[in-house]
């Protein structure tokens, strides 16, 4: 599961839409079950660290596509901003109660791609629906 994750930008390079869904629905389920595994205190801090350092680097880092590269390099940026929002939507209570600071540096770099232009507005819903729902300490809307 780990080196899927970690070897999903060779494989993205020539893909199909339907292929590209594909990898999406797989990405955002290894990431409920990374979760769940979490949750379930089978895997440490540190890994849960790990994956949301590498989702938020993938998404803030990606340089302004070129011509020739923009629909995947967009596609990665958004599977990867959903990714952290399945992710923090299925961890965050448990998560954020270790009051760590970089949860809150996390959700600084959120919010500045909520505000970002150049990402989706879709997503960047998605993302001010997750800041909200930390705000509301995880409590789910009815």
């Amino acid at each position: 599961m780990q080196q899927n994750f970690e070897e999903r930008e060779r494989r993205e390079e020539e893909v199909t839409e339907e292929e590209a869904e594909k990898e999406k629905r797989s990405t955002l389920g290894n990431v409920v079950f990374i979760g769940e595994l979490y949750k379930e205190h089978i895997l440490p801090d540190i890994v849960m660290h790990l994956v949301v350092k590498s989702l938020l680097q993938q998404a803030t880092t990606t340089a302004p596509p070129t011509p020739t590269d923009t629909e995947s390099k967009s596609r990665r940026m958004v599977t990867d901003l959903e990714a952290l929002c399945v992710l923090f939507t299925t961890i965050g209570a448990v998560f954020d109660k270790r009051k760590d600071r970089d949860i809150d540096g996390y959700f600084k770099q959120v919010g500045q791609l909520s505000k970002n232009k150049n990402v989706p507005s879709r997503v960047r819903c998605r993302l001010m629906d997750l800041i909200e729902l930390r705000q509301k300490r995880w409590q789910q809307r009815a």
